[in-house]
């Protein structure tokens, strides 16, 4: 009987200390969430993670507000859940208009940055109201009827919910927008190149096309060589300067002259930044032989 009897007591007691701090016990199991990583990726980390997710940021901006004890249950768990993805959404936001990457750490971070003031906010207020003199039907001594009260609290959540949406639409709108990512390239523009290209005694010509999806302009060395068999480079034209502005496509053909003798060889078309320290380089290439002749390599 003893031994019950003190069960029972560490259990209220507990239970109480739950009910007294439930802010700041919240808060830390959101700050143990870092240890999720631990746990192998997938399914795992997904089940134990996102309960706590849904949940606590939006208990605790429930537990900063004066709407608190006005709400139990399933209720409270609902609108923890709805405020927490709003949470979600608005820490979005404010990483974008920071220009921080969006990830699943920045958004964890920015989320307990958010957390730990509404916690506090929570906790005075969880001690104000035990200091607070209750009738015998837990009222305080306000004097302002309860559905009065209860219908003020609820225009308050909404004030906050509809503040917080329309503060973020703001910042999403008026942030200036990251630069967009872009990029070169450059390929034959003609006919696929699938196999070796027969050229006859005049010769040809390969269109090709270069793409600079860029947001500034940029200075490009073009350049055109041949390789034998031995795999020496020979110059085939002179190099030609290029300064390409950005959102940019210029088309070029390359004259190919009649192969020497039988040979087949390989011809590159190469395009490199001029100016970084370390440019970047893209090259298309295709290979060639004399018409109506065997297909052989050549020496150099």
């Amino acid at each position: 009987m003893t031994t019950n009897s003190n069960a029972h007591r560490v259990a209220r007691r507990a239970g109480l200390l739950l009910a007294a701090a439930w802010p700041c016990w919240l808060l830390l199991l959101f700050g143990c969430l870092a240890a999720a990583d631990l746990l192998p990726a997938g399914y795992p980390r997904a089940l134990a993670a996102a309960p706590i997710v849904l949940f606590v940021p939006g208990a605790l901006t429930l537990g900063a507000l004066p709407v608190r004890h006005r709400i139990e249950g399933a209720f409270f768990g609902c609108l923890a859940v709805a405020l927490s993805l709003c949470l979600a959404v608005f820490a979005s936001l404010a990483l974008y208009a920071l220009h921080i990457l969006i990830t699943a750490n920045s958004t964890y971070t920015c989320l307990l940055v958010l957390c730990a003031p509404l916690a506090a906010v929570a906790q005075l207020r969880l001690l104000r109201r035990a200091r607070t003199p209750r009738d015998a039907a837990g009222r305080a001594p306000s004097g302002r009827p309860g559905a009065v009260r209860r219908a003020g609290y609820t225009l308050a959540a909404l004030g906050f919910g509809a503040a917080l949406l329309g503060t973020g639409t703001y910042v999403y709108q008026h942030a200036p927008r990251p630069a967009t990512v872009g990029y070169t390239w450059i390929a034959w523009s003609g006919p696929q190149v699938t196999a070796v290209i027969p050229v006859g005694s005049s010769g040809t010509a390969l269109p090709f096309q270069i793409s600079h999806q860029e947001a500034t302009a940029d200075v490009f060395r073009l350049t055109a060589a041949w390789a034998g068999a031995s795999g020496a480079q020979h110059s085939m034209a002179t190099p030609v300067m290029l300064r390409i502005g950005p959102d940019k496509t210029m088309n070029g053909k390359l004259a190919i002259p009649a192969p020497p003798g039988g040979c087949t060889y390989r011809i590159t078309v190469t395009l490199t930044q001029v100016g970084p320290a370390h440019p970047q380089s893209w090259s298309v290439n295709a290979d060639v032989r004399q018409r109506a002749q065997a297909q052989h390599g050549c020496g150099s």
